[in-house]
């Protein structure tokens, strides 16, 4: 049974082959987020990576090449194994000795930089494992918790694999030296129900991971797109939906710190109208449209700036500072045209308030 199903296995990844080589890189991205509508790849989870972690043509052949060296030696190595975590465990050291020889490193999701460096995280050694452990007929599945992901060994009986801790299978019959090693993972939530992944789901903590990191790095516009292609891919990805809140609210007061005002209330009402309520959309809508009104009265157009805080007023009527705010301005915009001489017009703005 174990010999038929490696040789299935092997004609699919050849089939799989064909494909990748016949699309350009962008064709292939393009193909991955079709994938999602139905929640199934086309292409084999490692070809996936290599299109999410933005591979060249030349470099997703070579690694590629790698990669089918490695489930062959994989294949071979299990012949000996005497059960399924045996030969789970055969991959796993496999995987270790010949790839992720580095170390651990939040910033490795890209499986090329995984694969060329030797350097990982839980997205890039959980991807490398899956790819393995499937080509050699093992049931695996993906799992998530929100800052971490490891595999699932299905049979004979459910069992964890933390990805990242080369040492794992060493301690499968010490469950206190398992847990002080989960306790070591970064981003490990034990009190937290995991989530089973799909293959699709797990291609997109490629881009939500990249995300995170663009994020922290000011780069608003780049994270943004991540944020929203992981969730094309994992609809129900709770980070990923609060990240992308993170990313326009913090985007949008850069944006504010810069002056451009009409950028910043584009982003905090984008914001808005995906979670409204997101806290700090709340007290930064009230900063960022003040702020916008203040430039404005000091260029001498209140006109403009009572209309900006009228609008905010009738839209979100329960913060009563949008009014205080726009009467203040009232009282400035008479004050100056009286310094003009224009008094009667003066009158009908302190009427108007």
């Amino acid at each position: 049974m174990r010999t038929l199903s490696l040789i299935l296995l092997l004609w699919v990844c050849s089939s799989t082959q064909a494909l990748t080589v016949s699309l350009s890189p962008q064709a292939l991205e393009e193909q991955l987020f079709l994938d999602a509508e139905d929640g199934e790849l086309e292409l084999t989870l490692f070809d996936a990576a290599l299109v999410a972690s933005h591979a060249s043509p030349a470099v997703a052949q070579g690694l590629r090449t790698r990669h089918r060296a490695l489930v062959r030696e994989a294949q071979i190595r299990i012949l000996a194994a005497d059960s399924e975590v045996d030969a789970a465990a055969v991959v796993y050291s496999l995987m270790h000795e010949k790839v992720l020889s580095g170390r651990y490193r939040a910033e490795s999701t890209s499986l090329v930089e995984a694969m060329n460096s030797g350097d990982f995280n839980c997205v890039s050694a959980t991807i490398l494992f899956q790819s393995l452990a499937t080509n050699c007929g093992l049931s695996v599945t993906p799992m998530a918790t929100p800052s971490h992901v490891y595999s699932r060994l299905e049979k004979p009986s459910k069992t964890n694999i933390q990805t990242t801790c080369p040492d794992w299978f060493d301690y499968m019959d010490r469950p206190d030296l398992q847990q002080a090693a989960m306790r070591r993972t970064p981003g490990w939530s034990p009190d937290v129900e995991p989530r089973q992944l799909s293959s699709v789901q797990l291609i997109g903590k490629i881009y939500y991971n990249r995300g995170v990191f663009q994020l922290n790095d000011h780069l608003f516009a780049v994270a943004e797109t991540n944020f929203l292609q992981s969730m094309q891919l994992d609809q129900v990805d709770e980070s990923a939906q609060e990240n992308l809140l993170a990313t326009w609210n913090n985007w949008a007061l850069a944006k504010c710190s810069e002056g451009d005002f009409a950028d910043a209330s584009r982003l905090i009402l984008t914001g808005i109208q995906r979670d409204a309520e997101y806290g700090p959309f709340q007290m930064n809508d009230l900063h960022i449209h003040q702020r916008w009104a203040q430039a404005m009265c000091k260029e001498g157009d209140f006109s403009s700036a009572s209309q900006l805080l009228k609008s905010c007023e009738l839209r979100r009527p329960e913060v009563t500072l949008f009014g205080h705010s726009r009467k203040a301005v009232h009282r400035l915009w008479a004050r100056s045209l009286e310094e003009s001489g224009h008094h009667a017009e003066a009158c009908r703005i302190k009427n108007d308030e």
